[in-house]
């Protein structure tokens, strides 16, 4: 971490201030090549090794990407985690729509999905947050959707207490 302590420092302390119950969001910014996925890398492995539940996702530069892209490939890549089992007893009650988010076929019509698909991954984040810090991270926020946009606006206006740091 050449020349990123700082960077890093005001990292953990967000990550520090989660764990006092305080949620915080914090983008990343930079030109390309300047480390930001190194860094976003050693607070996962840093949040990770303290017990902290990290959903990692990356938006891809595709023009028509699925709705969710980054959160649905993190909630898979957690599932299949060592710690999977324990997520998807968490997540047992919204089962049914997760495999629907998770295999990017909504049922419902589009206005009427994105809507509820909000609030399911709302109601993800208040399950998974009061079990330890929740670290969501979505990598390359600037090829995200509309809907994983929505989903971050989504959760800064309606989250202020819980364990949850949201890194774009």
């Amino acid at each position: 971490m050449v020349g990123r302590g700082e960077d890093l420092g005001e990292l953990l302390a967000a990550l520090e201030s989660v764990r006092q119950g305080r949620m915080a969001t914090i983008f990343l910014s930079g030109d390309a090549g300047v480390g930001k996925t190194r860094l976003v890398q050693e607070l996962v492995a840093r949040a990770e090794g303290s017990g902290a539940t990290v959903l990692l996702g990356a938006a891809t530069d595709i023009a028509e990407s699925p709705p969710f892209w980054p959160v649905a490939s993190a909630l898979r890549a957690a599932l299949r985690s060592p710690r999977g089992d324990h997520v998807r007893r968490l997540l047992a009650p919204w089962s049914d729509q997760l495999d629907e988010l998770l295999a990017l076929r909504p049922a419902l019509p589009a206005p009427l999905a994105r809507v509820q698909t909000l609030e399911l991954l709302h109601r993800v984040v208040l399950r998974l947050a009061p079990e330890s810090v929740l670290v969501v991270v979505v990598e390359d926020v600037q090829w995200a959707d509309r809907s994983t946009l929505d989903l971050i606006a989504y959760l800064v206006a309606n989250l202020a207490d819980e364990r949850l740091l949201l890194v774009g």
